[in-house]
């Protein structure tokens, strides 16, 4: 483990960690580059109390997820016949109510299920295996298609065939967030964009949108908890939870999440978008070319 992290700092140039398990007991190492030269400080933490903690954390948020999720599925389900009017005409009021009643629930049960990715996105241990990054990117794609062509969106793809090898789950849940967002938040009519290519060590995976855009005063919040950006938050649902599990997923992976916002002039001429009123979000997750 030390002699992997001591060739990736090299190679990097930057500080490197990871947890490892001893024994039945966890420990962070950590390996940094000494100034100067071609030395390195390597520094061991014991974290098996905090390890124990996070799992301990995790079975409760699981058993309170289980434990809601299940009377929550009764009253959103009572809702959707109450709304349809299934049981019986309703009058307007009693059906702004029962829709109410259906969409709050909806809002709990995304809430609950973010919250529990979150958790699991820290200390999860998922199996290594080689991942299609193309054939993944374009089977989220074809679910997607009924909203695609429902809010009549242009899609424009540009990917290489990159395999990678990491935690399939992982990297599936940071792909789906990112393209769930720019399909979710570009306008009826607008365009989303994938891009993915290698270079070099590295993987960049661009996912593009020519929706609002995020204000500047707010760009460096939005991996933040719970955040949701002013000119959204009540257009569209969401948890703001999203973009902080594939910040946290992408650097589990060894990368890192980016965002830029207005789009840049090469990513409108990628999108095909002139809409100046739409500034566009483009999203970038670079992780390690493993394969």
């Amino acid at each position: 483990v030390i002699l992997g992290l001591l060739r990736k700092a090299q190679a990097e140039g930057k500080t490197v960690s990871t947890p490892y398990e001893v024994e039945g007991r966890w420990f962070q190492v950590q390996v940094l580059p000494w100034p100067g030269g071609d030395l390195f400080l390597v520094v061991t933490q014991d974290i098996h109390e905090w390890v124990g903690l996070n799992r301990s954390r995790e079975d409760l948020i699981s058993i309170i997820s289980h434990e809601v999720k299940n009377p929550l599925a009764a009253i959103i389900n009572a809702a959707d016949l109450l709304s349809g009017g299934r049981p019986g005409p309703l009058t307007d009021h009693q059906a702004r109510i029962a829709a109410l009643i259906l969409e709050n629930g909806r809002n709990i049960r995304n809430l609950l299920d973010d919250v529990v990715r979150l958790s699991r996105v820290h200390y999860a241990q998922g199996q290594a295996e080689s991942v299609d990054v193309k054939a993944l990117i374009e089977r989220l794609r074809d679910g997607a298609r009924d909203t695609i062509q429902g809010k009549l969106l242009t899609w424009r793809e540009d990917l290489q065939d990159v395999h990678i090898t990491c935690d399939g789950r992982m990297l599936e849940n940071l792909v789906a967030n990112l393209v769930g967002n720019a399909i979710k938040y570009s306008a009826i009519g607008g365009a989303v964009g994938v891009r993915l290519r290698r270079d070099g060590e590295r993987i960049a995976l661009r996912v593009l949108d020519d929706g609002p855009g995020i204000p500047s005063t707010e760009r460096a919040s939005i991996f933040t908890p719970f955040f949701r950006a002013s000119n959204v938050r009540n257009l569209v649902g969401g948890t703001g939870l999203g973009l902080v599990i594939a910040k946290n997923v992408a650097e589990r992976l060894g990368g890192r999440l980016e965002c830029a916002s207005p789009l840049t002039e090469e990513d409108r001429a990628f999108l095909g978008s002139a809409v100046p009123s739409r500034p566009g979000t483009a999203f970038e997750a670079v992780l390690p070319a493993t394969e």
